[in-house]
């Protein structure tokens, strides 16, 4: 098999071949087509350079191409893109797409709100590999290879220094046992949470919702941002000075800063997600860098909704089961990803937090020796699928 390959000349990301197998490859530095040939296959990685990838420029070969998209695209360039892919959807080309996380929202800005779904729905020959695991069709590939491998080494959001730290965690002595984290106060979980915690803020627990945040600065009127009184805390991921750029403040590394200011001072943490609870459509159901970068870690944690919890298992990631109360475990190990969102669990969440918080210190420390046996096999697991595993057999079996 030959595969035309369209991914930055300068990464050796495995999303293709395994970390010993591009290492016995001697790679030409020269600024010019590839080819090279790994465990049957026939590789011709074609020279891009950036500008190439923001203006989606690919001069496809027949046949199987492959392209791995990890820069920040324009909207609207994404959308002449899929439009321009409809005269190589025939039986000449079968294109294959990956997308790596320079935002989150990726794939789904299309200036007429047509959703990736009803894009490549349409398609025959041209396929995405994604990471939505409620949204499979012959064109829309699941893959927990693409969750859990496109956020490291990622540029926008460096969370990789999660998976680099793992020592340091293990080692340090924590201040906390639980952590609970909150930037923005935009949304019903986010809000319950902070209002529970934001005065207690008692012995054990590590809470902070940050009051540099510019989304719980601006539009004070607005209903859902008359809860600034919450932020409890100076955030040094901010800087006011690079507002007019980004309007968002955020600085330079701030994932780096987050996980020495916040993450390594408590053992478990409580991760709420972007939008697992609060999209319409099931196939937006995904987890973010929120949960990814304790699943690099290792740092046990519990989701702050149902709907993450029975994402992450389909990501082949194990939950920590021991540092749930029996009633939290059970409704989320039978929670239906069908159903409307129903908030009646919060109660449970509390109850739960509360729980840890209260535990005598022996029995605290025997669910953490607990929860470092799941920790292990969930590294292990992350390991294998960034180093080791490759989306070779799914395109195979594709075709």
């Amino acid at each position: 098999m030959q595969v035309t390959l369209f991914q930055d000349f300068d990464s050796r990301e495995t999303f293709l071949w395994t970390d010993d197998e591009i290492n016995r490859v001697e790679l030409d530095m020269e600024k010019k087509d590839r080819r090279f040939k790994i465990n049957g296959v026939d590789f011709l990685w074609k020279y891009k350079n950036k500008n190439d990838f923001l203006n989606f420029n690919f001069d496809y070969e027949k046949g199987v191409n492959v392209i791995v998209i990890g820069i920040f695209y324009d909207n609207e360039l994404l959308d002449a893109f899929y439009d321009n892919l409809k005269k190589y959807d025939n039986s000449e080309y079968t294109i294959f797409i990956c997308f790596s996380k320079e935002c989150e929202n990726w794939g789904f800005h299309l200036k007429d709100s047509k959703s990736i779904v009803e894009v490549f729905e349409k398609f025959t020959y041209i396929k995405l590999i994604w990471d939505s695991p409620y949204r499979e069709f012959k064109t829309l590939l699941f893959s927990p290879k693409i969750a859990l491998h496109s956020y490291f080494n990622n540029t926008k959001s460096n969370i990789e220094c999660f998976y680099w730290g793992r020592n340091a965690f293990d080692s340090i002595k924590k201040t906390y046992r639980v952590g609970l984290h909150i930037n923005k106060l935009s949304e019903f979980v986010r809000i319950y949470l902070a209002k529970l915690y934001y005065k207690k803020n008692r012995d054990g627990i590590f809470f902070t919702t940050s009051r540099d945040c510019p989304i719980n600065q601006k539009h004070t009127n607005d209903l859902r941002n008359d809860f600034f009184y919450l932020a409890n805390y100076n955030s040094p991921n901010f800087d006011f000075k690079i507002r007019e750029i980004y309007d968002n403040g955020v600085r330079e590394g701030w994932y780096v800063m987050q996980f020495f200011e916040q993450t390594i001072k408590s053992s478990v943490e409580i991760v709420y997600e972007s939008w697992t609870h609060t999209v319409i459509d099931k196939y937006n159901i995904k987890l973010t860098e929120k949960t990814l970068k304790h699943v690099y870690l290792g740092k046990p944690f519990i989701h702050a909704d149902p709907y993450a919890h029975q994402v992450l298992k389909k990501l082949n990631i194990l939950p920590y089961k021991p540092l749930y109360i029996p009633e939290l475990w059970e409704y989320y190990e039978n929670w239906d990803i069908n159903k409307n969102p129903d908030y009646s669990y919060l109660d449970l969440i509390e109850k739960n937090i509360n729980w840890l918080l209260d535990l005598p210190e022996h029995i605290f420390g025997n669910i953490l020796q607990e929860c470092s046996y799941i920790t292990s096999e969930n590294r292990n697991i992350v390991d294998k699928t960034i180093y080791k595993t490759t989306l070779i057999d799914l395109i195979k079996s594709n075709l």
